[in-house]
């Protein structure tokens, strides 16, 4: 007859588990464990709360990772036509030729287009850096306490009302 798991077991099984569901009720489960015995170790356990704030702490570079990964990447979109997915045949990556199926026939493939969002790396790195990022602090630094302009003159432009001149540098 198998050993019942320890207390620590069942603790290592269910943050193992949260950090794939990131949902309580289904990490409990896979543990075989209450939902209730998380929130009493949370209560009554400081190892248990060093080691929960280490799983939220892994998730949350997870999801800085996964956000600076689609700022720099892009986010695929499949593009249509009239409601239809625009098919277009498969490309060989390494001869250049367009790809053909055991019966001679194309292979098509969806037409994606990659779109890129410069408001997502804006927004990830004033969270990451407000002092340094952030628009308003960059005009604060460079004004003293009377409000005089320190050294050279700037002018921050608004990108959505004035889009063009953000993009060619007069900002």
């Amino acid at each position: 007859m198998p050993d019942k798991p320890t207390e620590i077991d069942q603790q290592n099984a269910f943050l193992s588990a949260y950090g794939d569901t990131v949902h309580v009720e289904q990490a409990a489960a896979r543990a075989g464990i209450s939902s209730v015995s998380h929130y009493r170790w949370l209560k009554t356990n400081p190892a248990y709360v060093d080691a929960w704030g280490l799983t939220i702490q892994h998730l949350v570079d997870r999801l800085i990772a996964a956000g600076f990964h689609r700022a720099e990447v892009g986010v695929p979109r499949l593009l249509t036509h009239k409601g239809e997915i625009i098919m277009v045949p498969a490309i060989n990556k390494y001869t250049g030729l367009i790809q053909l199926d055991g019966k001679g026939k194309k292979v098509m493939m969806p037409l994606i287009e990659w779109t890129f969002d410069h408001r997502a790396w804006k927004a990830l790195l004033e969270a990451w850096d407000p002092a340094k990022f952030n628009r308003g602090a960059i005009a604060s630094r460079l004004q003293d306490e009377g409000g005089k302009v320190k050294g050279k003159r700037i002018r921050i432009v608004d990108e959505r009302r004035y889009p063009r001149m953000a993009q060619n540098g007069r900002a």
